[in-house]
C-alpha cells in the first residue's frame, strides 16, 4: 500500500513539472519579437539661477533680481513667468503682474516668445504714470534673459490688444529695453525738456532720437539736420515757464511756455506751444513737424 503511494506521489510531481514546463514554453514562444516594454524614467529637477526684474520701491524703473529656480516639467519660460507672478522676495521691490494671473500657453519660436496670459493680466496692479511699461518690460527682460529669446509678443486670452491700460499697444512683440533698469523712463515733458536741451546743446542726433518715427514717415536724420542747422543753431538755452498736459490713449498733448535764448542773449517767448506725442513701445516720441520734412 505504501509502495503504491509514493508511485502515485511520483507521477503527480512528474506530471505537474511538465505542465509548467510547457506554460513557461509557451510564454516564451508568445514573447518573441515582442518590443520590450520601456518603463519611463522619472525627470530630472533642474535647478538654476535667472534673473527677474521687478518694480523698484519708488516705482520709476526695474531692478534685477537673481533667484535660484527649481523646474521638472516646466519650460524655463514658464518657469520666469511663475516667478514673476509669485512676485519679488526682496522687500524693496514691487511686484509688476497681478497675483492672480494665469499663464495659458509659452511658446518659443525662430527667437519669438509668444505668452498667452488670462484676462486677469490687464487689471492694474501698480499706481503711476509708467505702470504699463513697467509691467510689459518685466515680462520681457525677464525672458530676453535666455539667448534664444529676441522678442516677446504678449496675448490676453489669445488676443492682441491695441491699448494694454492706458496707453501701451500689445499688437506687436516687443524687444529688450535696458533704458528702464535703474533708469526712470522720462514722462511726456521730460521728453520735450530733453529734446530742447538737446537742440540748444546741438547734439542733434539725440534730439532725432526723441522723434516719433513710424515705418510710414518719410523722414531721416539728413533732413532733421538740415532743419536744425539752419534755423536753430544759434540758440543757447532753453527754459520751460510752464505747460499744460492732456492724456489720452496712446497720446499726450502738451501746450508750452518757454523762453528760448539766442548766442547774443536776445530772448525770445513763446506761447502755447503745441507738443503731440506718442506712446512708442512704452517710450514717449514727439510727432515731428511738417517743416521738418521741407527741403
Amino acid at each position: 500500500m505504501k509502495k503504491n503511494y509514493f508511485i502515485y506521489l511520483s507521477v503527480t510531481i512528474m506530471i505537474l513539472a511538465l505542465m509548467v514546463q510547457c506554460v513557461s514554453l509557451q510564454i516564451s514562444e508568445n514573447s518573441i519579437g515582442e518590443p520590450p516594454v520601456n518603463i519611463a524614467p522619472i525627470p530630472e529637477k533642474t535647478v538654476e539661477t535667472v534673473t527677474l526684474y521687478f518694480k523698484s520701491a519708488m516705482g520709476d524703473y526695474l531692478v534685477r533680481e537673481a533667484r535660484m529656480i527649481e523646474r521638472t516639467f516646466e519650460s524655463r519660460e514658464e518657469a520666469i513667468l511663475r516667478e514673476l507672478i509669485n512676485g519679488p522676495s526682496r522687500t524693496d521691490l514691487q511686484a509688476t503682474v497681478p497675483p492672480q494671473t494665469k499663464v495659458f500657453s509659452v511658446l518659443s519660436v525662430d527667437g519669438a516668445t509668444y505668452v498667452n496670459f488670462s484676462r486677469e493680466f490687464v487689471t492694474p496692479i501698480l499706481i503711476g504714470d509708467r505702470t504699463e511699461a513697467l509691467t510689459v518690460y518685466s515680462i520681457v527682460n525677464s525672458l530676453t534673459e535666455i539667448k534664444a529669446v529676441r522678442r516677446v509678443q504678449i496675448l490676453v486670452e489669445g488676443e492682441r490688444l491695441n491699448i494694454f491700460q492706458k496707453h501701451l499697444s500689445l499688437r506687436e512683440p516687443y524687444v529688450r529695453n535696458d533704458s528702464i533698469i535703474r533708469e526712470a523712463l522720462p514722462t511726456p515733458i521730460g521728453v520735450v525738456k530733453q529734446y530742447l536741451e538737446f537742440i540748444a546743446e546741438e547734439e542733434y542726433r539725440r534730439a532725432f532720437e526723441q522723434i516719433y518715427r513710424p515705418g510710414d514717415y518719410n523722414l531721416d536724420f539728413s533732413i532733421f539736420y538740415r532743419y536744425m542747422n539752419v534755423n536753430k543753431a544759434d540758440i543757447s538755452s532753453y527754459n520751460i515757464i510752464t505747460y499744460s498736459i492732456f492724456m489720452e490713449p496712446g497720446e499726450a498733448r502738451l501746450s508750452v511756455d518757454f523762453d528760448e535764448t539766442l548766442d547774443d542773449g536776445t530772448v525770445a517767448r513763446f506761447r502755447n506751444v503745441e507738443f503731440i506725442l506718442r506712446n512708442d513701445f512704452g517710450e514717449w516720441k514727439i510727432v515731428p513737424l511738417e517743416s521738418y520734412k521741407l527741403e
